[in-house]
């Protein structure tokens, strides 16, 4: 059984790989995962593509950018 600290650290690490990515200052979960979308939208804007494979990293799946 996972202990409630153990998904806390989980949560945080997956909120720093994000945070990582999308270069944000943010600290609130929600404001991260605004600015994701938000990152995310103009990526693709600037004709940028999400595809459907992941890279790895760590524990994490993210998708794998390109500027094809």
């Amino acid at each position: 059984m996972v202990s409630i600290e153990q998904e806390r650290e989980a949560m945080f690490k997956k909120l720093q790989l994000l945070r990582s990515i999308t270069n944000s200052h943010a600290h609130d979960k929600e404001s991260v995962v605004l600015e994701a979308s938000k990152y995310i939208k103009d990526f693709e804007a600037k004709g940028g593509t999400i595809e459907s494979r992941h890279c790895y990293s760590g524990n994490l799946y993210w998708p794998e950018f390109s500027n094809d």
